[in-house]
């Protein structure tokens, strides 16, 4: 079974109602909301990582799902982008945290077979070398960290070959500037 028929068979089963990010306010808690026009799809990934540091998620009915600074999945990642990007596909999501593996920390979870991620700079690990442990594990899809890499890419036609990402431009610090050609189509 191929990485991606694995992870829309997981699909199948999971609650894929977008996750919010509450504030608390004196009148109850409040949706946080973000402008993300013109911003790529990997600063918006990023950011939301970034914002699960602070602020709790939850569904719009403000059931709780994990408390501020807790690691997130990529399904509850992907939940939180698709408040601004209803599009998109969390395969996309998963191979965009898997190029951004620079910029992250990630942990794989036994009890709930998880991969779970941190922005590096809002991680309590020490040691600047961590990215992902236990990589051969598989989690919850049924695939290991390697089959994150070019979930969700097309074949070329001509050649049997994956079109990977053409270019990256990076000003991390600032907000993000990233450049992305998922797909080149001939």
């Amino acid at each position: 079974m191929t990485p991606e028929i694995k992870v829309k068979k997981y699909l199948e089963n999971m609650n894929q109602e977008p996750l919010y990010f509450f504030s608390r306010h004196s009148t109850g808690p409040r949706v946080i909301e973000r402008n993300f026009k013109g911003q790529s799809l990997e600063s918006v990934v990023l950011e939301v990582i970034g914002l699960t540091q602070v602020f709790p998620s939850r569904y719009k009915n403000k059931d709780l799902v994990c408390g501020a600074g807790a690691w997130r999945s990529s399904g509850d990642i992907w939940k939180h982008v698709k408040v601004w990007r209803p599009r998109t596909s969390l395969m996309r999501v998963m191979r965009i945290i898997f190029e951004e593996q620079e910029h992250l920390r990630g942990q794989y979870c036994p009890g709930i077979k998880k991969r779970t991620f941190k922005l590096k700079i809002n991680s309590n690990y020490m040691g600047n070398d961590y990215h992902m442990h236990r990589k051969s594990f598989e989690d919850e899809y049924g695939l290991t960290w390697w089959d994150w890499e070019n979930i969700g890419l097309k074949k070329s036609a001509k050649k049997d070959e994956k079109v990977l990402p053409a270019k990256k431009l990076y000003s991390f610090g600032e907000r993000m500037s990233i450049e992305y050609w998922d797909v080149v189509e001939r």
